[in-house]
């Protein structure tokens, strides 16, 4: 049985933030870093209960799971999400180095 996966806007601003960054050095690199992050999605809509509880999960009452693309040159990413009936829902895309979600900005 799949599931339904749905970007929520935070999560597609920061999408589209890192999209536009990589691709003012490599268009072919934001493509790859775009199917990268659309295999990501695949992966969840197939079994999201494979990745692992994120770091913030430990902050907010509903579970917070996170699951990990790269780009081609290995810097990885996360894309930061909960699940709610058949449905997750991608709240955040993380890049290398950023810091873990403040509790304000994840679901209670």
């Amino acid at each position: 049985m799949s599931y339904d996966v749905v970007i929520l806007r935070r999560a597609e601003e920061q999408l589209v933030e890192i999209a536009t960054w990589i691709s003012q050095r490599s268009l072919d690199g934001a493509a790859r870093w775009l199917d990268a992050f659309d295999a990501a999605t695949h992966q969840l809509r197939e079994n999201p209960l494979n990745s692992s509880l994120a770091p913030e999960d430990e902050f907010v009452e509903t579970e917070i799971r996170h699951v990990f693309f790269r780009t081609r040159r290995g810097a990885t990413y996360r894309a930061i999400f909960t699940i709610i009936d058949r449905e997750v829902r991608v709240l955040q895309v993380r890049g290398p180095g950023q810091s873990l979600v403040r509790p304000e900005d994840l679901p209670k």
